[in-house]
């Protein structure tokens, strides 16, 4: 009766007051891992995992034994560097790991690096489930050519050729991939026109 139910009272008072609640900084208690060991449970389990070194195009070049500017050019696929030193120059990078700057390497060449995936979309209106398909493909096959794939969405109607307009302008991507092209598409005209393909 009335014993059993005090007793069912301070039960689940105790359940409640054993919960661990989130102070106002947004994190919790510290609290025992799976091994009994007392660990925050705010902090990263990748806290301790520290990027990979960058290896520069100086430190490359010296690996190399060649000038700065010789591997620079053979990166960038220039002719008045042979074949031989281009391919000594391009298995070193893969084997080093060998990022180029982006911006030194949009001044060297003029390049970004990245395509645009276009889709022309109403408002209130959802992509066109093919859309993810066709992205996930591009991506795939340009990436082996070393480009990023950007997916961009630009307002269909009369605002759509203004806004690959200025795009372009801002050259952003070495080349631009449309949706549901017309026969007569002013959009492919203006790419012609800016000499993108």
């Amino acid at each position: 009766g009335k014993g059993g139910a005090r007793r069912a009272e301070d039960t689940n008072g105790a359940e409640r007051r054993g919960r661990q609640r989130p102070d106002l900084t947004g994190t919790f208690p510290r609290s025992k891992s799976a091994f009994g060991v007392q660990n925050p449970l705010n902090k990263s389990a990748f806290a301790d995992i520290s990027p990979p070194p960058h290896v520069s195009l100086q430190i490359l070049s010296k690996s190399l034994g060649l000038s700065i500017s010789t591997v620079s050019r053979a990166l960038n696929g220039y002719a008045d560097v042979s074949e031989a030193t281009r391919q000594r120059v391009s298995e070193a990078a893969k084997a080093m790991n060998y990022q180029p700057n982006p911006a030194a390497h949009r001044l060297a060449t003029g390049r970004t690096g990245a395509v645009a995936l276009v889709s022309a979309v109403r408002p209130g209106r959802a992509l066109d489930p093919t859309f993810a398909t066709l992205q996930a493909g591009a991506a795939a096959v340009l990436r082996e050519h070393g480009y990023f794939v950007l997916s961009m969405t630009l307002p269909a109607g009369d605002g759509e050729l203004p806004e690959l307009e200025r795009l372009l302008a801002a050259r952003l991507v070495d080349g631009v991939m449309l949706t549901r092209t017309h026969t007569l598409d002013l959009r492919v005209k203006l790419l012609q026109a800016a000499g993108i393909p």
